[in-house]
């Protein structure tokens, strides 16, 4: 744990003694959560925590949470610092310093931070409605940063519905102008938090960028996990929320040059305050404040123009899949001989072409009956992100009659696998039990069942049969040493042990390894 980290646990630790005073639930959401589920504390280079709680938890800790902070520590949102723009309250260690581009001019306290992210519920039947409304507000409320430019950075896309809610914005800022910015941010937020929890299907937490919206049966209640030398709370289905947040490769370590922490520039024992002064007198923060205000009107007006231009290199890219696609006659051949590799060679291109811009609408794409051969060979060959791509699958999707039987079965297998994770072994099986027959023999079901099959103390046959057909997936030679060591070879066992710790990118497989051998 840096120095840093251990400032940013203390801020968590005096945060959490006043919510188990004042009975608050709170959650460890995003980053946080992947460290606490995946490492047992922080990823190694993360520099902040990220919180969650509904929005009627957070009425009740507002009024008393700035009188119980520690000396040192500050609670800021945009009603105590008017100059504070954004939807997420902070609580901030004064006595350090962290400055971002977005937050240089405002008059705020600038130390490190643990941030609170705030809950709505949402029916499923409003989700895009409500979704125009909210990063309507997030826009209006931010006024040195535009959300749509950072989506677009984020998500490499921006559907046309989204580009759309600019106009949206465009008509908020002018009533703003005209009406008062208050008035009408109160409104938005009023729309944004009007449905009840009874009648909803999601929970939005409320971040612009990332418009997170999870299914509401992954909350309903928190499971304490370790957190470097504290338990703290975690959604119950905490492991399915990291599947929609990061993928299914959640469980793993991304390569180093994504291991990154926020672009930001400060120091950890430099008090705020002090370290504004020297910006002071280096740079005018009003003409800053009016530069940021500019920059946001110009990435906003060049968005339509952004979007345009890479709709168009995709377009060409597209129709070159098309052809490719057009050649393909044999697919349903080459899949019916198990040939997945092939398929996703021919397809690379494509498939990715597909996880690159896959947040674009488009009407030129390959036929959908190919779309689905290379989508069920990602899956067999466990590349279920891959295909969740090439069928432009939402990952919060709820299982339903209105989804393919393919996209409901990797649904089941994805969820079976975030319910392993979150301890619910008989959901696990359940969803593994509804899975169509032709799915069973996709990689990634068959390492769950063996997985639940050792927890549960039983034989795990097919991890022979993986370990022969697929020889070099490291998640595979983890299953295999369970196996032994379940069969009393302990030797064989270690041996394989040492393999996967050596060579894995899996965090909660060596976590496991390191548990198993504490």
């Amino acid at each position: 744990m840096t120095e840093l980290q251990a400032k940013l646990l203390n801020i968590l630790k005096a945060f959490d003694k006043i919510c188990r005073a004042h009975d608050i639930e709170y959650f460890l959401t995003g980053g946080s959560a992947l460290g606490a589920i995946r490492h047992h504390g922080f990823i190694p280079w993360d520099d902040d925590i990220d919180l969650g709680m509904t929005r009627s938890m957070w009425n009740k800790l507002r009024p008393v949470i700035e009188d119980e902070l520690p000396e040192g520590l500050v609670m800021v949102d945009f009603i105590n610092h008017p100059t504070y723009r954004n939807p997420i309250a902070k609580i901030i260690d004064v006595n350090s310093t962290v400055l971002y581009r977005a937050n240089l001019a405002d008059e705020c306290p600038k130390g490190q931070y643990i941030e609170i992210f705030t809950h709505v519920p949402v029916p499923a039947e409003h989700l895009e409605e409500h979704k125009r409304k909210f990063l309507t507000y997030c826009e209006l409320m931010t006024p040195y940063f535009s959300v749509f430019h950072e989506k677009m950075n984020y998500k490499k896309g921006l559907r046309d519905d989204e580009l759309s809610i600019i106009n949206d914005y465009y008509q908020a800022k002018q009533r703003a102008e005209t009406e008062g910015r208050e008035k009408v941010l109160a409104e938005l937020d009023k729309d944004v938090c009007k449905y009840e929890y009874d009648s909803s299907d999601y929970q939005l937490l409320e971040w612009g960028v990332n418009t997170c919206y999870y299914p509401l049966e992954n909350f309903g209640g928190v499971r304490y996990v370790r957190f470097e030398d504290m338990e703290v709370p975690v959604a119950r289905r905490a492991c399915d929320n990291l599947r929609i947040d990061y993928g299914n490769s959640w469980t793993d370590y991304p390569p180093l040059s994504q291991q990154v922490a926020h672009v930001t520039v400060g120091d950890e024992n430099i008090d705020g305050e002090e370290y504004m002064k020297l910006i002071r007198k280096q740079a005018d923060l009003e003409k800053t404040r009016a530069m940021r205000l500019s920059q946001k009107e110009i990435n906003l007006k060049a968005l339509p123009e952004r979007v345009a231009y890479n709709k168009e290199i995709f377009a060409m890219q597209m129709k070159h899949a098309k052809l490719v696609a057009a050649r393909s006659s044999d697919l349903g051949d080459l899949y019916a001989q198990g040939r997945y590799e092939e398929i996703a060679e021919r397809f690379n291109d494509y498939i990715l072409l597909k996880k690159r811009l896959r947040n674009y609408d488009f009407s030129e794409d390959i036929p959908e009956e190919t779309r689905e051969i290379i989508a069920k060979a990602m899956v067999m060959t466990g590349r279920t992100t891959q295909a969740e791509d090439v069928l432009d699958m939402p990952r919060n999707l709820f299982i339903s009659d209105k989804n393919s039987p393919l996209v409901n079965d990797i649904l089941r297998i994805t969820k079976a696998n975030s319910c392993f994770y979150d301890g619910m072994p008989d959901e696990a099986e359940a969803l593994l039990e509804a899975v169509g027959s032709e799915m069973k023999g996709a990689l990634l079901y068959r390492k769950i069942a063996a997985r639940l099959a050792l927890a549960a103390g039983k034989p795990a046959p097919d991890a022979e049969a993986m370990a022969e057909q697929f020889p070099d997936d490291l998640e595979v030679i983890k299953i295999l040493a369970d196996a032994r060591a379940a069969q009393g070879k302990k030797d064989e066992a270690e041996r394989l042990y040492d393999i996967v710790l050596e060579k894995s990118f899996n965090g909660m497989d060596i976590l496991d390894i390191k548990e198993k051998r504490a």
